[in-house]
């Protein structure tokens, strides 16, 4: 078992030692691999965005929830709900739900004598009420009255528009995208009051893919024809005009300054609304619907749980009335910040900034992006999300952290990543610091690749973490950093050649020769490196 485990030790401090040394060798070219394979990953989720048609993600939701504000609720958008409470109260005279239609008819009257604007009646009646004719006969002279009322068709599986009796050209705002010479009947459940027909909207909801509500249809759009929502004809039969918003709207959700302001049904149509409840009604554009459990429909949006459809509708008719509905940004928009992003990390990493410095930028990208994100969602109409470019910015933050540890490794000849020898024919030492500021990291670097292709990576140890911690001298050697070589007699005049440069005449150095009998991993070596390097670091760092 012993010798398993020293394999196994062996083997990793040789896999170590390989990647470190490669890391060491060929550092630009990886740094530029990880640029090249975030900038495939930013393309590849662009394309994915691109055609996907499917509406947002639950990363854009997050958004929404931990965004800072948000548009208010608009005043004259009001919602009249039949909720538990009106249920309650009314069954002692109108019975259990669904109550007769002359009820919810009395309340359309009541809604139009407070002066309301438009009213949404999102209550699906689609037979006869055959136990009260009458009351049926007080709905049909109440819609037929009431102008200003839009009334709901919902849409049926187009599987069925076969065996449909119903003409869609009969529908009002009908439109079709080419001629029709063939039938055209459509599968819809339509009120069964005649005087509603000629103000029906589609009134279904339009989940993604993942059957959460984020969108809404201005305009039903199919195959052949179009068809008009039950918000858009809102608009249509209360004469309000309103700039055509898009025929699919990104919902932008009241979730952080309060919600549509709710009316019992029963206030209405039986106890009565207060004068200051009664200004409000005037001009208003009211969403008449069920909300009580077991009866209301609910659906999941990007920043509920559940919530039911009156709410939803009153923030399509608020968006397209006052144009608050989400722009998306392009997905290029992303694609591009993604990749500036990414270079931006991998061009400080190549030009070897200090580490504490590409932890700052990275931090500093990280925060613009989440900052920019939430900032547009919460104040502007805006809606971009920039979680995939901050996940190929922490990818990319990631890699370089690993390229720049194991490079280092290898140039420090940390034991275990790589490992410093001396031959017969290298028995010269050199030692040469200088002070980071005063060459320039990219004449520093330039410079220690010249010297390594002389001398070879294993004849070279970089000392630039001579001093740390807390102490009281970090400030001074903080940018100081030293080149060990170990190099034959017959190196040494090109190598002084180098050190002489106009490039570098802020470089002391020193030349030993060392006894043939010295060990790089002995107490001995490091004790003659030590003196050196102390001696070395005060000629270069203090000035007296």
């Amino acid at each position: 078992m012993k010798k398993i485990l020293h394999s196994l030790n062996g083997a990793k401090s040789v896999t170590q030692t390989l990647f470190a040394s490669a890391m060491r060798r060929f550092e630009s070219r990886a740094l530029i691999l990880v640029g090249v394979f975030s900038t495939s990953c930013a393309i590849f989720s662009f394309a994915i965005d691109y055609f996907d048609t499917s509406g947002g993600t639950t990363r854009s939701d997050t958004i929404l929830k931990l965004r800072l504000s948000g548009p208010e609720p608009a005043a004259d958008i009001l919602i009249v709900d039949i909720d538990e409470r009106s249920l309650a109260v009314m069954s002692g005279t109108h019975g259990n739900w669904p109550w007769s239609r002359d009820v919810l008819a009395n309340g359309l009257q009541h809604l139009a004598d407070l002066g309301v604007r438009g009213v949404l009646f999102n209550v699906m009646m689609s037979d006869p009420d055959l136990r009260h004719p009458d009351s049926d006969a007080a709905m049909e002279i109440t819609a037929a009255l009431f102008e200003p009322g839009s009334f709901p068709l919902i849409r049926l599986n187009p599987k069925n528009d076969g065996i449909s009796k119903l003409d869609a050209r009969s529908l009002p705002g009908a439109t079709f995208k080419r001629s029709v010479t063939g039938p055209t009947t459509v599968a819809a459940v339509i009120p069964f009051f005649k005087p509603m027909h000629a103000r029906l909207g589609v009134s279904n909801q339009f989940p993604d893919r993942d059957g959460i509500v984020r969108r809404y249809p201005y305009v039903w759009v199919e195959d052949s024809f179009t068809l008009p929502s039950i918000v858009k004809m809102t608009f249509t039969a209360s004469g309000l005009a309103v700039a055509a918003p898009p025929d699919i709207m990104t919902l932008n959700w009241r979730n952080k300054r309060g919600r549509y302001q709710r009316i019992s049904f029963v206030d209405i149509a039986r106890v009565g609304v207060s004068t200051e409840e009664a200004l409000r009604f005037k001009n208003a554009i009211v969403v008449l619907g069920v909300s009580a459990p077991g009866i209301g429909q609910v659906k999941p949006t990007a920043v509920t749980a559940m919530e039911d459809d009156n709410e939803i509708l009153a923030t399509a008719i608020d968006d397209a009335k006052n144009g608050t509905y989400f722009r998306t940004v392009p997905a290029w928009v992303s694609l591009l910040i993604s990749i500036a992003s990414v270079w931006g990390l991998i061009w400080l990493a190549i030009v070897r900034l200090p580490p504490e410095k590409i932890n700052r930028a990275f931090v500093l990208v990280q925060l613009g992006l989440a900052a920019g994100m939430l900032f547009l969602a919460s104040y502007t109409y805006f809606l971009i999300d920039l979680s995939l470019s901050m996940s190929f910015v922490l990818l990319t933050f990631a890699a370089i952290k690993l390229i720049r540890i194991m490079s280092d490794y290898s140039a420090r000849a940390r034991p275990g990543y790589r490992k410093a020898s001396i031959d017969a024919m290298a028995r010269t030492l050199i030692l040469a610091g200088f002070r980071r500021k005063s060459v320039g990291v990219r004449t520093a670097i330039q410079w220690e690749h010249k010297i390594q292709r002389a001398v070879g990576m294993q004849h070279l140890i970089r000392i630039d973490d001579l001093f740390g911690g807390d102490s009281f001298l970090v400030n001074l050697f903080s940018d100081y950093e030293a080149l060990i070589i170990l190099a034959n007699s017959k190196k040494i005049d090109e190598l002084i050649e180098v050190f002489e440069e106009k490039e570098f005449p802020h470089v002391k150095f020193s030349i030993t020769n060392l006894e043939e009998d010295t060990d790089i991993e002995s107490e001995k070596f490091r004790a003659i490196v030590a003196g050196l390097l102390m001696r070395n670091a005060a000629d270069v760092c203090v000035k007296l």
